[in-house]
């Protein structure tokens, strides 16, 4: 699976202490210091749903209070009340409104397709008739509710699916009788956004779950292959569907974070830890690695002790879906009443600052950071006799190939074309003094490392000065900016296994 997931991380469910809507913010941070662990976690939990009001005095707090947890809860609830506000900032809502009358239900499906972005396909083996009439009508909607209108008024029904289709090569190496290669073309990488939403006649059940937002989160029912009940161990293993709109830059789930989690009877259902014999570890890409020499468009499996694996997967996780663990203590619930809480996840916005350096002809020597443990030096800066100003700059970056096999998310490429799996769209942009971007210079030359961990490449940038032509006066790195996002959900009556 091409994610990386840390199944829980945190949760909390309320006390039995005054209403918050009668509580006073800073009365609630007081509370971050109260002897007892379940107020001071509902405490968290009602300041984080206050929201940006609240973040005046709890940075406030992180400053006087006397009480270590309470400085340290507050410093962790402004962190997770901004990256709320900076996900609403960053994903907003897709609206579209349907109004089909009369259409073939092919027609009405490619339409809504074309104005959600959304891989919709109907499975031709079961859908008895692609071409009768459906009406169905809306006000603006966000995307992800139209397509549930759409399956309810068209007699549609989504299919989820555990495992996608995969390969079943076997070019077995003569060198090892257990190894085996995989043709990467037989088995293409697909991304959560890009996993077709696939539709058949049936009945559409509303599954419990969140879909205002582009990024759609749904609790999978509890007949779904990956849901199970762990006898004995006391721990269900709920799936979540998480799937974002094509238009998003969605990178991975990186957490669920439950706040509240209550069965039928109202009591809290806690966390269980990350079982790799339950979400396994890390999917068929887990150890993939390009190997030199190898016949072109091949790759092996490399198994941690210098062996190859025993054959070709013949399926791949669906990275739409996301497992969560929870422990009842082995007792017998049919269901979560109450299941709150909040995905967490990476976005790539584009065309972002990534670092400046100013002031480039007192700069010289100068270093900027930027995302993704890259670097920026400015090297030289001089004016040449021809009144050329040449300016040489340093960009240090790690190796994309180690940074994707330490993300897990090696793409397997027919062609192993680095642009094509994860381009670098980092460019260096010039400005003058009062900010305003240069033409691009011509370069007059170029040089470059490669450790294999980080690579480093130089290059000089020449200005012929021109009268009525300010000089530049700072650089900036510019490209994609991953940013880390939460999509709240609120559940009921959550059907277990």
């Amino acid at each position: 699976m091409a994610r990386t997931l840390a199944a829980l991380i945190a949760i909390g469910w309320f006390a039995s202490f005054a209403s918050a809507a009668g509580t006073s913010i800073d009365g609630l941070i007081d509370q971050l210091a109260a002897a007892s662990y379940l107020d001071r976690e509902a405490a968290g939990r009602e300041l984080l749903k206050i929201g940006h009001p609240a973040l005046p005095a709890l940075e406030k707090s992180v400053a006087v209070n006397p009480d270590l947890e309470a400085r340290q809860r507050a410093t962790t609830l402004i962190h997770q009340i901004k990256r709320t506000l900076d996900t609403s900032k960053f994903l907003p809502p897709k609206l579209v409104k349907l109004d089909y009358v009369n259409v073939p239900l092919g027609t009405a499906l490619a339409d809504l397709k074309g104005k959600t972005g959304i891989p919709l396909l109907l499975d031709q083996q079961k859908v008895a008739d692609g071409m009768r009439l459906v009406t169905v009508r809306t006000e603006e909607i966000p995307a992800w509710a139209a397509v549930e209108a759409f399956c309810q008024a068209t007699g549609l029904k989504e299919i989820f699916r555990e495992e996608l289709g995969g390969s079943n090569v076997n070019q077995v190496n003569p060198y090892s009788r257990r190894g085996s290669y995989i043709a990467p073309n037989q088995m293409p990488f697909e991304t959560a956004s890009q996993v077709p939403v696939v539709l058949v006649d049936g009945k559409t059940t509303s599954l419990p779950g969140d879909r205002s937002s582009p990024v759609r989160v749904l609790a999978l029912p509890a007949g779904f292959s990956g849901n199970k009940i762990v006898r004995g161990s006391g721990q269900v293993i709920l799936n979540l569907d998480v799937t974002p709109l094509p238009s998003v830059k969605w990178d991975d789930v990186t957490a669920v974070r439950i706040f509240r989690a209550e069965d039928e009877t109202g009591r809290p259902v806690t966390i269980s830890q990350r079982s790799d014999s339950v979400i396994g570890a890390g999917g068929i890409n887990e150890g993939v690695v390009f190997w030199g020499g190898q016949p072109q468009g091949q790759v092996m499996i490399w198994n941690g002790d210098m062996a190859y694996a025993s054959s070709g997967p013949t399926t791949r996780a669906n990275p739409r879906i996301v497992p969560v663990a929870l422990r009842t203590d082995d007792r017998s619930i049919k269901m979560l009443k109450v299941f709150e809480g909040v995905v967490l996840g990476e976005v790539t916005l584009t065309n972002q600052t990534l670092a400046t350096i100013d002031d480039l002809a007192k700069s010289v020597g100068s270093t900027a950071n930027a995302a993704g443990d890259t670097k920026i030096t400015l090297v030289d800066y001089k004016t040449e006799a021809t009144n050329r100003i040449v300016i040489k700059v340093r960009i240090d970056t790690p190796n994309p190939y180690t940074s994707m096999k330490m993300n897990r998310r090696m793409a397997i490429n027919p062609n192993w074309d680095l642009e094509t799996v994860r381009p670098n769209t980092n460019v260096i942009k010039f400005l003058d003094v009062d900010g305003t971007v240069l033409p691009q210079p011509s370069t007059r030359g170029s040089s470059g490392t490669d450790d294999g961990i980080r690579q480093t490449n130089e290059t000089e940038y020449v200005f012929n000065h021109r009268p009525g032509v300010k000089l530049p006066a700072k650089i900036q790195l510019v490209g994609n900016k991953p940013v880390s996002v939460e999509i709240p959900f609120k559940m009921q009556n959550v059907p277990l296994p």
